[in-house]
């Protein structure tokens, strides 16, 4: 039984040849869309569940505080302007009320020659003029900067730490520690507690992080 489509071509004169390739060629092209969707499927997949066995995970959800904890990524490379970068991203639904939960940390180690306060700025998304910027700036650069809250260093073990509720679904830690930037997002929103603290402040004194 032929499609309505080519039932009503073949009752405006088309002849059955002519339907024939037009059949033909219609199945190359949907042949070449599956495959091309089916190439961009796997190709997601990847970018997003980039996991290097070999390389440390530096945190865990806390104890029976998830159903299930999934590495969805752990990966390092080099950024742009030299800089090293670690990623490690957990994913898990809570224990008590089946919430989906999701945590990145993110570990930026600066060259020698990189200012870390500049580049701790720039990860929360300030642009920022290198050849102008003062250290003595860097205060009034955070005041100007919606929903960042300034949290108690110390307890964190780190020079300067900020907590950003800018974004409606995700929250930011921000942290810095001489040449070391942390990064954390979580979603949902949560206490930052002490055990968390401990698992995020010793991550600055983690030495197998950029080992090649």
């Amino acid at each position: 039984m032929l499609h309505p489509f080519y039932e009503y071509l073949s009752r405006k004169g088309w002849t059955y040849n002519q339907l024939e390739t037009l059949w033909a060629h219609n199945r190359r092209q949907n042949l070449w869309a599956l495959i091309m969707i089916s190439l961009g499927g796997v190709m997601f997949w990847y970018s997003h569940h980039d996991v290097k066995p070999e390389l440390p995970q530096v945190i865990h959800f806390p104890n029976h505080y998830v159903a299930e904890e999934t590495v969805e990524k752990k990966d390092r490379w080099q950024d742009a302007r030299g800089d090293q970068r670690y990623q490690c991203i957990l994913s898990g639904h809570l224990a008590e009320t089946d919430q989906w939960i999701n945590w990145d940390v993110t570990v930026i180690e600066f060259q020698e020659d990189s200012d870390p306060l500049l580049g701790y700025l720039r990860e929360m998304g300030m642009i920022i003029n290198q050849a102008q910027f003062q250290a003595n700036q860097a205060n009034s650069y955070l005041d100007q900067r919606p929903g960042l809250e300034m949290l108690d260093a110390g307890q964190w073990n780190c020079d300067r730490a900020y907590l950003d509720t800018s974004e409606q679904r995700r929250s930011s830690v921000y942290l810095l520690s001489e040449n070391r930037v942390i990064v954390f997002r979580f979603t949902p929103s949560m206490e930052l507690s002490a055990e968390l603290m401990k698992q995020l402040s010793a991550v600055f004194t983690r030495t197998d992080l950029f080992k090649s």
